[in-house]
């Protein structure tokens, strides 16, 4: 029995250091000790007419034996499972102040390179030694869509009117075709 409670405080150990090889070692000689105290048991009564049932009772404790060291080691690995989902649990809320901390940086970082542009540009400007001065006032309001299409049809009246002024200015101070319309038309024409 004090074999027994030494297998079982040795199983407990070798779970909570996470199955660590140096306790299994303690685990397996301890089972080994056990078996041989149960042989040694059962070899004293061979020659005994008691001896099947004392077999039957050694089988029966070895069963019980092996039976209490699974629900043992069961139930210190599910005390692991509920102290590793515990951290689990404590870290997730962790986790999501991280995140939000992070974004919180990248927000003020970019609103510190706005403002360091900012006075980037004022103390440039403050800087300069001649002033800038407004020469044409913009008017407030949309711009107003582009009058491309109206100037285009405005130039093709404009030269069009402008080579009929030439033309007829040419037509007009031509004397050889005015010369040519009074000549008589027939035989008696000179060249």
């Amino acid at each position: 029995m004090s074999t027994r409670t030494q297998l079982q405080a040795a199983t407990d150990a070798y779970v909570q250091h996470n199955f660590d090889p140096r306790y299994k070692r303690r685990v397996d000689s301890l089972n080994n000790v056990i078996t041989e105290q149960l042989g040694d048991l059962s070899d004293r009564y061979i020659l005994s007419p008691l001896a099947t049932k004392k077999d039957l009772v050694d089988q029966k404790l070895q069963l019980q034996l092996q039976n209490q060291l699974s629900k043992n080691s069961s139930g210190a690995i599910n005390k692991e499972i509920d102290r590793l989902n515990t951290k689990f649990d404590a870290l997730v809320p962790h986790e999501a102040a991280t995140q939000a901390l992070e974004s919180a940086i990248d927000i003020a970082s970019k609103e510190y390179l706005e403002v360091l542009q900012k006075y980037n540009q004022a103390s440039m400007e403050s800087n300069f030694s001649t002033q800038l001065r407004l020469v044409e006032i913009a008017e407030p309001g949309s711009a107003q869509p582009s009058k491309k299409m109206l100037l285009v049809i405005i130039s093709g009246v404009v030269s069009f009117v402008f080579c009929v002024a030439v033309l007829f200015i040419l037509f007009f101070f031509d004397y050889s075709v005015k010369m040519l319309m009074n000549w008589p038309i027939g035989p008696e024409r000179r060249y």
